[in-house]
């Protein structure tokens, strides 16, 4: 008899809680402030400045460089020691200042730390575990840089507000790695500095990272405040982790003594070049005898951003769910034994991190296929509404890629939403780190570059999944805001301001529709030589791709409007505007002075928009095109449709039309909002199209590539 006993996790890795994390300034209102400069004289990102007590080496105040190494620092009204901290290098003695109560002063401040560099004798030597007093050059070494890490990780970002997007996800697997279960997803989003937190030290130190209540068993996991803690350097001994041909060195760090508590074990993994913290892997020590060789535990990574900007980007937390067997023996004594039937595995990870609104982060879900894998088919429907040539090259680029090589794909825009196409994108990453003098290092920086399309589609083919890749495209002398991406990703837009750039790209025209006083019409369909058109938006603006210095045929149209027939006009300034003539009407009651059509409330013309602006993968057949058609039948105007194909079903002696999609399959229909679901066995489940509603009155028409791909 089993009788089953679920390990429930109450509080998996960390309550995951998006909140700011603040801090009170002081009392007094003296500051010390200004700029950090590396040697050659660039910005200094990510440096912890320490004022430091100038009677001991107390720390009284410290504070964060911002991209622009910038810094704010509030000290005490008593002489202090300046004291700069740089990942990867020895400190930076900067002076002793002494402010008056209230004063502020402006200060530039240069950085001469050397680089430092780990000797492989003294690694080889500090492999026994020993305590952290009395542990080698090594040990001490890695240790000092972590913790520069982890504390820039928990202090409040001096940049601005942050907000991230974390994805939460679990899996379910048997003991020998089945998978038993799918994954649930859920997405947060919300102001946050620091993505998760657990309890405080002294309190693990305590109850232990796994403990019993009324509801289950609770495994929690440790965050950047425990190797920030005294409880960590009296309670854990440190050795050098150092595997051959790794690109990380670590530290590290099991329990001393005994305890009857749940303690965690584990390694702080750094670059072996840089010296930046990477990721931290632990497990849990002291668990119970059947959940011994289960490897419960868990994984936080940690990013650091150009700007300086730390975060723990990646996590997970592994925990058991058994059940008690129930046995009676020969001698007809009842046993009870623990089985681990499953192991549960919860994950979260950072989608996305934005600055004061602005993107400055972002990577793929790590439940989403790489983009690499997917076919040509797929790939309209992950970036729709690009053209033919941009979905040629996503293809050709996914089709190159090998081994740990991926993409990164999105578009270029001006604000609020115009393509710009022949900027310049790159993407640049470091690629490897070498010494080149005592007070000297330098990085091998590796850039690939590709230019927009005319949708301003681009794509960057070949940069690393390892890496952390910048991205940004230049026009002219301008440059939009850099990126950090981690590799696949997508939808990776890149935003100049509106004032930057002209308002249209070399191959892209503006054009505007209004009344004869000046005012705009909504959604007039333009078209250019007879081709596919286009509308315009709530402001009667449309971009055209027509070089603005040619003067095509277009057409402009809008019911209760004359069309417009000619060559595009241009005033003297170059600038594109067409005037409409309000239609006579022998009906003063329908007038074209309502504030909204019936198409414009349902929705019909901000979904146009959206298409145009890559949103969806869709056609749209507009109220003028309809009326131009003056078709009786609604398969004639599904006619020359690229996602339509109209067959003819010769059922019951009668030739009737059926609206068939790609690879003629059965489409779904909606005919004011309500699906028409086909009788059983009627046209083998096809709609008779032309049974359905007569063309003649049909206002408008709105065709999907795919259910996917629709919106709700």
């Amino acid at each position: 008899m089993v009788c089953p006993r679920l390990a429930r996790a109450l509080s998996p890795l960390l309550a995951l809680t998006l909140l700011a994390t603040l801090g009170a300034g002081p009392a007094r209102a003296q500051t010390l402030t200004g700029r950090v400069l590396l040697p050659g004289g660039a910005p200094a990102a990510g440096v912890l400045l320490l004022a430091l007590s100038a009677t001991s080496d107390s720390v009284v105040r410290q504070a964060a460089t911002d991209a622009d190494g910038g810094f704010t620092l509030a000290v005490p009204p008593h002489p202090i020691r300046l004291r700069a901290l740089r990942i990867g290098h020895m400190p930076t003695e900067l002076g002793e200042y002494s402010l008056r109560p209230g004063e502020r002063r402006v200060v530039t401040l240069r950085l001469i730390g050397a680089p430092i560099q780990l000797r492989p004798q003294v690694i080889a030597a500090a492999r026994q575990c020993v305590a952290t007093a009395d542990a080698g050059e090594a040990v001490v070494t890695l240790l000092e840089e972590v913790r520069k890490a982890l504390t820039l990780s928990t202090m409040r970002q001096s940049q601005g507000d942050l907000s991230m997007r974390v994805l939460r996800y679990s899996a379910l697997t048997a003991p020998d790695g089945r998978s038993l279960g799918t994954r649930n997803l859920t997405v947060r989003a919300g102001a946050s500095s620091r993505p998760f937190q657990s309890l405080p030290p002294e309190l693990l130190s305590q109850v232990g990272y796994v403990s019993e209540d009324r509801g289950g068993t609770v495994y929690r996991a440790p965050d950047a405040r425990l190797f920030l803690s005294p409880e960590f350097e009296a309670g854990y001994c440190l050795r050098v982790e150092d595997e051959a041909d790794s690109p990380l060195i670590g530290l590290a760090f099991s329990p001393m003594g005994d305890a009857d508590i749940v303690r965690i074990r584990g390694t702080l993994w750094v670059d072996r070049t840089s010296l930046e913290l990477r990721r931290l892997d632990y497990l849990y020590d002291g668990v119970r005898r059947a959940l011994a060789g289960a490897r419960l535990g868990g994984s936080v990574s940690f990013t650091r951003l150009p700007s300086g900007i730390w975060f723990e980007d990646d996590w997970e937390i592994r925990m058991p769910r058994t059940s008690i067997l129930q046995q009676v023996g020969l001698s007809g004594r009842m046993t009870e034994t623990e089985v681990l039937d499953a192991i549960q595995a919860d994950h979260g990870k950072v989608l996305s991190v934005s600055l004061e609104n602005e993107l400055i982060y972002a990577t793929a879900s790590p439940v989403q296929d790489s983009v690499g894998s997917r076919v040509i088919s797929d790939l309209a429907a992950a970036r729709p509404g690009v053209r033919a040539d941009s979905l040629l090259e996503m293809a050709s680029c996914a089709a190159g890629m090998e081994g740990a090589s991926a993409s990164i794909m999105g578009a270029v825009r001006r604000r609020p939403s115009t393509a710009v196409s022949n900027a310049t994108v790159s993407a640049e990453w470091k690629e490897r780190f070498r010494v080149t003098g005592f007070h000297q290092w330098s990085w091998t920086q590796r850039t690939l570059r590709t230019t927009s399309a005319t949708d301003g589609f681009y794509s960057v083919c070949g940069v690393p999944t390892d890496r952390l890749i910048e991205v940004a495209a230049t026009y002219q002398e301008h440059r939009t805001r850099t990126i950090a991406v981690r590799a696949p990703a997508s939808d990776i837009d890149l935003w100049f301001a509106r004032n930057e750039i002209p308002e249209t790209s070399e191959r892209s025209t503006l054009l505007r529709v209004s009344t004869a006083d000046g005012e705009p019409i909504p959604f007039a369909v333009v078209s250019v030589g007879g081709g596919k058109p286009r509308i315009a938006d709530e402001e009667g603006r449309v971009a055209l791709d027509v070089d603005p210095a040619s003067t095509p045929q277009i057409s402009v149209r809008r019911l209760g409007y004359r069309p417009f027939y000619g060559m595009m006009p241009r005033d003297s300034g170059g600038a594109v505007a067409v005037v409409l003539d309000v239609a006579p009407s022998t009906l003063d009651a329908v007038r074209v002075t309502a504030a909204s059509s019936p198409l414009e409330r349902v929705g019909f013309y901000e979904r146009m928009l959206m298409a145009q602006r890559g949103a969806y993968s869709a056609e749209f057949i507009t109220p003028e095109e309809i009326r131009e058609k003056a078709a009786s039948q609604t398969s004639h105007l599904l006619t020359g449709s690229v996602y339509v194909t109209i067959g003819m079903s010769a059922e019951d002696g009668r030739r009737r039309a059926m609206a068939l999609g790609r690879n003629d399959c059965r489409m779904n229909i909606i005919l004011d909002g309500q699906r028409i679901n086909p009788e059983n066995g009627a046209l083998e489940g096809f709609v008779a199209i032309d049974d359905l509603v007569s063309g003649r009155t049909i206002a408008a028409i709105e065709i999907y590539a795919s259910n996917a791909n629709a919106p709700a």
